[in-house]
C-alpha cells in the first residue's frame, strides 16, 4: 500500500493450520488482517468500570473456553493488531492444555515512539475422579523492559453428587502489584429442590493495572461476600 507522500509498504500475511490428530491443532498467523472482522457494537458506558467486549477474532476464539475463570486471567482483547501469533491446543491423556504466543507493535508514550509487546499465555487442566478438575493458568506481557501479569490455579471439586466448591488463587506480578493476590472461594449445595452457595472473593490494592497488562479486572482492593439460597416446595 502507498501513504500520500507516494511511500510504499509491502507486507505479507498468511495463516498456518496443523491437525496432526483430532486432539492435538496448532496455529500460526503472520499479519493477520483483522479489520475483516465483524465491527463491535458501540456502547456507552456510564460507569466508572471498564466494559467486557467479547472475542471475535477467529484466532483467539478457538479454544477460548479453556480460559473462562471468575478472574479473568486472560482477555484476549488486551491484544491488539498482532504482528505474528502462534497457538497450541489439545488433549494428553485426562489434561488438556493450551498455549499462546503473540507479538504485536504498541505507542510507547505521547512522542510516539513505539516498541514490541511480547505476549505468552499458558493453560492447562486435569480432570479428576467425580467430574472434578484442578487448573494452572500463567500469563504474561513483555514491554519496555517489564513484565506484568499473573499466574494461578484454580479448580472445581465435587466432595458427593449434591456438595461441591470451586476456588481460584492467584498471584500478581509487575511493577506496582508487588506479589499481591487475588483469589475466591465458594461452597455449595445443590440438588432436585435446593441450591445453597456462599462466596468469598479478596482483592489485594494496586494489582488492577499489571493483571489488566493480560487480564480483565474491573477493580481492586476489595472484599466481597455473596449468597444465595434458594428452594423448590413440591405440591
Amino acid at each position: 500500500m502507498a501513504d500520500e507522500d507516494g511511500n510504499s509498504n509491502f507486507e505479507v500475511g498468511g495463516d498456518l493450520r496443523w491437525r496432526p490428530s483430532s486432539s492435538l491443532a496448532a496455529d500460526l498467523t503472520i499479519n493477520p488482517d483483522f479489520a475483516l472482522i465483524e465491527a463491535d457494537v458501540e456502547v456507552i458506558n456510564l460507569t466508572r468500570f471498564e466494559l467486557y467486549i467479547p472475542e471475535k477474532r477467529p484466532f483467539f476464539l478457538e479454544g477460548s473456553e479453556m480460559y473462562r475463570q471468575r478472574i479473568r486471567q486472560f482477555y484476549s482483547r488486551r491484544i491488539g493488531d498482532i504482528t505474528w501469533g502462534g497457538k497450541a491446543i489439545g488433549t494428553v491423556g485426562k489434561t488438556n492444555f493450551s498455549a499462546i504466543a503473540t507479538s504485536e507493535d504498541v505507542v510507547l508514550d505521547d512522542s510516539g515512539a513505539t516498541g514490541r509487546a511480547d505476549y505468552g499465555v499458558a493453560r492447562l487442566q486435569r480432570t479428576l475422579p467425580g467430574g472434578s478438575t484442578v487448573g494452572l493458568l500463567a500469563a504474561n506481557r513483555h514491554l519496555a523492559g517489564e513484565d506484568q501479569g499473573s499466574a494461578g490455579l484454580d479448580t472445581t471439586l465435587f466432595f458427593t453428587e449434591k456438595l461441591g466448591l470451586t476456588a481460584q488463587l492467584l498471584s500478581v506480578h509487575g511493577p506496582t502489584a508487588d506479589g499481591g493476590l487475588a483469589w475466591f472461594i465458594r461452597p455449595a449445595f445443590d440438588s432436585a429442590t435446593t441450591h445453597f452457595h456462599l462466596r468469598y472473593t479478596n482483592l489485594d490494592q494496586n494489582i488492577r493495572d499489571d493483571f489488566n497488562a493480560v487480564g480483565f479486572l474491573r477493580d481492586d482492593d476489595r472484599k466481597e461476600i455473596d449468597t444465595n439460597f434458594g428452594h423448590t416446595f413440591c405440591c
